[in-house]
């Protein structure tokens, strides 16, 4: 109950942190963290959600930085130890492989460990679309350093985050100009599905 209790605070500063899109102020960052752990030694058996909360929160500490930056590198290194940490725990779900794969992405270490989560991700959420569209949109950002087999995985999360629907289909197009791989995109889908998107058109 009280690693729970503990998790379930630090799972609130999670989503108020999403829902405003900044990073936190060092105070709160500190008791998201302090609580993390409480619900990591408090559990009576290692949890793999408890885990992902502190991977998460560590992201979070600084989570504006860009990628390689020098001064994110530890936090974004401990993050990449607790993903790692939970997927061993809980290695069928994809949420914490894109977790981990969007860690590596941001200490540019695109290796054999970061597709090795993106196509385990995707392996595990054939239908999801939340993991697919964060797979189709991390495959994009890295697409010139990933080997074949990846880029297989990666264009068909593409088209069936385009096939989902027009607003999945608009939000992987925004990202894909973001990260100047619109190109890639639409090189990667089928006519019918450029016309969903206006970049596509020409």
């Amino acid at each position: 109950m009280l690693a729970s209790f503990w998790g379930n605070q630090v799972n609130s500063f999670l989503i108020d942190w999403e829902q405003h899109g900044v990073e936190p102020e060092s105070e709160a960052w500190q008791v998201a963290y302090e609580a993390a752990n409480k619900a990591i030694t408090l559990s009576p058996v290692a949890d793999a959600e408890y885990y992902n909360y502190l991977g998460r929160v560590w992201e979070w500490q600084q989570f504006t930085k860009k990628f390689g930056d020098s001064t994110a590198q530890a936090s974004r290194q401990n993050a990449l130890i607790a993903y790692r940490q939970a997927v061993a725990l809980r290695p069928q779900w994809p949420y914490t492989w894109v977790s981990l794969a969007y860690t590596k992405l941001r200490l540019l270490q695109i290796d054999e460990e970061f597709m090795h989560a993106l196509n385990t991700a995707a392996k595990y959420s054939p239908w999801r679309i939340k993991s697919n569209k964060r797979v189709a949109e991390i495959g994009l950002m890295a697409w010139f350093d990933l080997d074949q087999a990846t880029k297989r995985t990666v264009i068909t999360a593409i088209q069936r985050t385009v096939n989902f629907n027009v607003n999945e289909a608009r939000w992987l197009e925004k990202r894909a100009t973001q990260s100047n791989q619109l190109l890639i995109l639409c090189g990667v889908i089928e006519q019918e599905m450029r016309v969903k998107l206006k970049g596509c058109v020409h």
